[in-house]
């Protein structure tokens, strides 16, 4: 039994019962995964075909056989647009990857600025799949599948293959889903960082120049997987537990950091060349169900505890704005990033801005993730959205004006400094 839903559902069960299938279409999600807070699937028919339960390559394979690619339009450029889909199983396996919503949303946008969308998910057939599309530029939000640099797989290939798409290179990604590598990155800039040990192993005597309390994270996970309840250690024998644990749950080191005590803000920069944009800093604003060491859990992320609001524009000074605004760009510099990033920092009591990490494959569901709650206190629909990140990707590549959405320049917009909106 294949299990499915989306746009296309319909049309896709007499092709499998051809091969054999059993095939039942769901309008919208299984009560199963309605109720498991899942990101997605309470979305009636957005992505193209999602299978809820059964078979997914099987379905993919038969769809691929039967897929035509339409001929290319003279005027509208065509955009294969790749990612990695949830679907619904448990734990945080998928928490990098993007619901059915999500995915839906990105398509339309790009189709209401006149381009062509080819949605692919990326599997290991991509090359094959965008070989028969043979699109002008590919905009990924695919995550990868397995190693520290799996978030540059995708864009590797298309380097590889010589196709320009929409994000920073392979090698940007690579070193920031590793936050070791990108903290050194950043502290060689000369920027502040807290600091921090690598542990490979939970026996390893600890710095003495560290003291308690610490955070424990895996050192190469994004979506705040591994951070949560016990993550903020406060002597040894607890450090060491936690490195065991994050050990055994993720194969990988642990990062340990001083714990910063302080307000956290998140800057969601846009653009490329020495100036890009930053939109209002957003303040991630923990309450008490956020304990009496905060940290923005996955817990917190996946709004299983009500432990934060998110405050845009910032409850903050212009002083403070322009410092982190600033921040934000010298960040964006050090690590080569190109069209879109998401840096995270917390201010100490003493005022210096420490860099927690960044992300250059942020979140963009609508009205949901962090990026997207900082558009819209902008003033930015997420069409404006999509579409600035398309002018900074085609500007980038040497594309013709005409290429371009017709959105007017970020340049107008400054960083944020207002009295805070709770926006999420």
């Amino acid at each position: 039994m294949i299990l499915i839903t989306g746009r296309r559902a319909p049309q896709v069960p007499q092709v499998l019962k051809e091969q054999g299938f059993e095939v039942e279409i769901r309008d919208g999600a299984t009560p199963e995964h309605a109720s498991s807070g899942q990101d997605g699937f309470d979305a009636k028919g957005e992505a193209e075909v999602v299978v809820i339960e059964g078979d997914a390559r099987t379905l993919e394979r038969v769809l691929s056989a039967s897929r035509e690619v339409k001929p290319r339009s003279s005027r509208a450029l065509r955009v294969a647009f790749t990612y990695n889909i949830k679907r619904g199983i448990a734990g945080d396996q998928e928490a990098e990857f993007d619901s059915p919503r999500t995915i839906s949303a990105i398509v339309e946008a790009l189709q209401g600025w006149g381009y062509e969308v080819v949605p692919i998910e990326a599997g290991p057939d991509l090359p094959a799949r965008l070989d028969a599309v043979a699109p002008d530029l590919v905009f990924n939000i695919a995550e990868g599948w397995h190693g520290r640099s799996r978030e540059s797989q995708v864009p590797a290939m298309l380097e590889y293959r010589g196709i320009p798409f929409v994000g920073s290179d392979s090698v940007s990604i690579a070193l920031t889903l590793d936050k070791v590598l990108a903290k050194r990155l950043v502290a060689s800039a000369g920027l502040d960082t807290p600091a921090f040990q690598v542990f490979r192993a939970a026996d390893e005597p600890l710095n003495p120049a560290l003291a308690f309390p610490l955070i424990v994270k895996p050192a190469c996970e994004g979506s705040s997987k591994g951070i949560g309840e016990g993550a903020v250690v406060h002597d040894e024998e607890a450090l060491r537990a936690r490195v065991r644990h994050l050990r055994e749950r993720y194969n990988q080191p642990a990062l340990v950091e001083a714990y910063i005590s302080g307000r956290e803000f998140t800057v969601a920069v846009i653009g490329n060349g020495q100036d890009p944009c930053v939109l209002p800093v957003l303040e991630v604003a923990f309450n008490e169900a956020a304990g009496e060491f905060p940290v923005y859990s996955y817990e917190i992320k996946q709004e299983i505890v009500a432990g934060a609001r998110y405050l845009c524009p910032a409850p903050i000074d212009g002083e403070l704005a322009e410092r982190l605004a600033r921040r934000a760009r010298e960040v964006f510099g050090a690590l080569e990033l190109r069209d879109l990033a998401r840096v995270d920092f917390r201010l100490a009591d003493d005022g210096t801005i420490h860099f927690l990490e960044v992300n250059p494959l942020p979140g963009l569901t609508p009205d949901y993730s962090d990026v997207c709650l900082i558009a819209s206190a902008a003033g930015l629909t997420y069409q404006t959205l999509v579409g600035h990140l398309m002018r900074a990707a085609l500007t980038r590549m040497g594309f013709p004006e005409e290429a371009m959405p017709g959105v007017v320049p970020l340049s107008t917009l400054a960083a944020g400094v207002g009295l805070g909106e709770a926006v999420g």
